[in-house]
């Protein structure tokens, strides 16, 4: 589960780099991977937040301190991480659902109707960028999971094809496929939330 995350994150800050940030340089960016990369979390902590103060809107470092504050168990500081990333970048699937799997960790459990609509709103926002193509949606693990987590009446089906889209690739697929399939054909939604309770 952990890799997968990390694949998509790293994936998700070479999608919304921000090219024009003056303060803060690709030199400091990989600086800060290679700290994080090297389990050196509390020292890519300093460096980032000291970054962050000159370049506050650095999507990049935003990135990196949510996974250290994931990597701390420091969830409210995620979210509050998540909701900066969403709010200066462009909607990402990932952190729209990760914003949904953080806010109903930190309920405990409570108001599960409404985390329910945040998932679905997140899959409906991931279904329009599909133009509706099912074959796509049904190869997508972040709409599978999303519409997996919102507990919608297809979501037994899409699990379905997932696996059997999982089924036709070899092993020389990427990483970050790896244990999809085991995740969606024992699909428990409380792991989800409750892992992060631990």
């Amino acid at each position: 589960m952990y890799i997968i995350k990390l694949i998509i994150i790293l994936f998700c800050i070479f999608l919304l780099a921000d090219t024009n940030a003056v303060a803060c340089t690709d030199n400091d960016n990989r600086h800060a991977i290679e700290l994080e990369v090297m389990s050196k979390n509390d020292e890519a902590f300093e460096f980032i937040s000291a970054k962050l103060k000159e370049c506050p809107d650095y999507i990049e470092f935003r990135i990196a301190r949510s996974m250290i504050f994931n990597a701390k168990k420091m969830y409210r500081e995620e979210l509050e991480e998540v909701e900066h990333i969403l709010r200066i970048g462009p909607l990402n699937d990932f952190f729209l659902l990760e914003r949904c799997i953080l806010s109903e960790s930190l309920d405990a459990g409570k108001n599960k109707d409404s985390h329910l609509l945040c998932f679905k709103n997140v899959s409906e926002i991931m279904k329009s960028k599909n133009d509706g193509e099912p074959l796509i949606e049904t190869k997508n693990y972040l709409y599978v999971l999303a519409v997996s987590m919102a507990e919608l009446p297809e979501a037994e089906e899409i699990r379905r094809q997932h696996i059997q889209f999982l089924d036709t690739l070899d092993k020389k697929e990427p990483l970050f496929m790896v244990g999809q399939r085991d995740i969606f054909l024992h699909f428990d939604r409380k792991k989800f939330i409750y892992r992060l309770q631990q």
